[in-house]
């Protein structure tokens, strides 16, 4: 006895394909949503990282430390967060090493770089990357420019000991800026010495913005207002989660 071997016709291979396309369509959101959790707790425990190396810095110190330092050396700034070149432009910033705050972290780290915003910016290499790594320095204005007159939290001065809410003042976030968006390592609040004053904080985690504050507890706050599309914005029209000053 001979068995007949029985083929797909075209019509069963389609509805096998349609059922595929639909349930691929149902799992992706799932999928996308479990990356972008798994990379919000990376970014979390990222800027814990960040937050008690700037408290490390601090206890050696006597200071938080600047954003920014305002002399070149072999045409590179120093920054917390590593290295930018002094064009601020082209794969050349470094945030594995040469920061304030690499002493504590280490050099090589990866700590300096989100991982949501490493694919945002396309950032494969963070010791070659084209811009910053996605976190801010609280600033009260958007200036990077550290002056006898400067009283943001990251000039330098600033001695945690004396900050009398330091669970509510907001050190390192989540930061962008524009439609775009692009990196900027200037945290502020909403209208403060910016165009567009939507403010720097970047809502890049399904709505949500990871923030480090002065005690070194992180926590993430919701999208308020802004710019929807790129998700720069923030959660309140309140100075007084960045200025320490009572």
């Amino acid at each position: 006895m001979h068995h007949q071997l029985k083929l797909f016709t075209l019509i069963e291979l389609l509805v096998v394909i349609s059922i595929i396309a639909i349930l691929s369509s149902m799992l992706l959101p799932a999928l996308n949503k479990a990356r972008g959790s798994a990379h919000g707790s990376a970014c979390t425990n990222n800027l814990k990282q960040i937050s008690m190396a700037n408290l490390m810095y601090a206890n050696d110190q006597g200071v938080l430390c600047p954003i920014k330092h305002s002399t070149l050396v072999d045409g590179y700034y120093q920054w917390f967060y590593g290295l930018a070149p002094v064009a601020m432009s082209g794969n050349s910033y470094n945030l594995t090493k040469g920061g304030y705050l690499h002493t504590y972290l280490g050099d090589k780290t990866k700590s300096m770089l989100c991982p949501s915003w490493a694919i945002t910016a396309n950032i494969p290499d963070p010791a070659n990357a084209s811009g910053t790594g996605g976190y801010g320095y609280t600033r009260l204005t958007f200036s990077s420019t550290v002056s006898a007159t400067d009283m943001s939290l990251s000039n330098g001065r600033t001695q945690p000991g004396k900050i009398k809410r330091s669970s509510k003042i907001i050190m390192f976030a989540d930061s962008a800026m524009g439609t775009a968006p692009t990196g900027t390592a200037i945290l502020v609040p909403k209208g403060y010495g910016m165009q567009d004053t939507f403010g720097t904080l970047h809502f890049r985690h399904n709505r949500s913005a990871n923030v480090a504050w002065v005690d070194g507890h992180v926590s993430a706050l919701r999208f308020r207002e802004g710019n929807e599309p790129a998700m720069t914005g923030n959660f309140t029209d309140s100075m007084e989660y960045f200025d320490h000053r009572d």
